[in-house]
């Protein structure tokens, strides 16, 4: 009569076998070990990319409030400006209008007919001196246009780094779904190899 073998069971191992048949294979450890260390690195390497994107994302959030607090203060300048210089200028029309209108002599505040003194070359200095203040506030305009044209650069530059982050929020996104999909792949391939 034969003898009964019993026969034990270890719960991590997928094949069973008696006890006396249970040798220790150099190559079982080395199966096993090899898919959770590549596991372990991907998820460290998709981690270490995960923390690239979040410093990227804060950096190009902070540029963009220093940027769109930048435009708010240069919109707000700009806008002060053309206010003054629309102010100036109608001052000056209206100033030299009157002047012209009433032969007035801007320095002295004499008409120009009862002055006895006075030259033709002192009016034409007083028409000269109106003519340089109009030409300073056309370069004052000019000017403001520049900056008006520096302000339309910065917002389209802010408008491309708007589309910059959205666009690295879609491929963070993408990432994610991509790493969820290998760590499930992973895992699956785990336990077929423990299987």
């Amino acid at each position: 009569m034969k003898k009964a073998t019993t026969i034990h069971f270890r719960e991590t191992s997928a094949v069973l076998k008696p006890v006396c048949d249970n040798v220790v294979r150099k190559n079982a450890n080395t199966r096993t070990l090899k898919g959770p260390s590549t596991r372990y690195g991907v998820q460290n390497e998709l981690k270490d990319q995960n923390q690239l994107l979040i410093s990227t994302n804060e950096d190009l959030h902070k540029h963009v409030f220093e940027m769109e607090n930048k435009i708010a203060l240069l919109e707000q300048q700009c806008g002060d400006v053309k206010g003054e210089n629309s102010e100036i200028q109608k001052r000056l029309r209206d100033c030299h209008t009157l002047l012209v209108a009433a032969n007035i002599d801007p320095v002295l505040g004499e008409h120009i007919h009862e002055a006895s003194n006075e030259t033709e070359e002192q009016r034409k200095e007083v028409m000269n001196i109106s003519k340089n203040l109009l030409n300073e506030l056309e370069k004052f305009d000019s000017m403001a246009s520049a900056h008006r044209g520096q302000l339309e650069e910065i917002q389209n530059v802010m408008k491309d780094l708007k589309e910059a982050r959205e666009k690295l929020r879609e491929e963070r996104g993408t990432i994610k779904l991509e790493v969820e999909e290998m760590e499930r792949d992973l895992e699956e391939a785990g336990q077929l190899l423990l299987e």
